[in-house]
């Protein structure tokens, strides 16, 4: 059994350059799937609060999730890491 397999959607030096650069051929078919899903926002080098990563979050409205968010039980986890040096 699988428990955790990771895909890089994008990569950029800022939060814009990582919208920007989304590689859409993966995340289309992921949200057209329409699973339940979760954000992780995770910060390297200093921790962020949850209001900052909220913004982070709310910043990917624009794709149009359609799945239901499930915080406890997701079938996908979009994960974002920022390195904050």
């Amino acid at each position: 059994m699988i428990n955790r397999f990771t895909e890089v959607i994008s990569r950029g030096e800022t939060l814009q350059d990582l919208l920007k650069n989304m590689d859409f051929s993966i995340l289309t078919p992921i949200l057209e799937r329409k699973e339940r899903f979760r954000f992780k926002v995770e910060a390297m080098n200093r921790k962020l609060s949850m209001k900052e990563a909220k913004l982070i979050i709310d910043d990917y409205a624009q794709f149009n999730f359609e799945g239901l968010v499930d915080l406890k039980n997701p079938e996908v986890v979009f994960a974002i890491v920022e390195n904050l040096q």
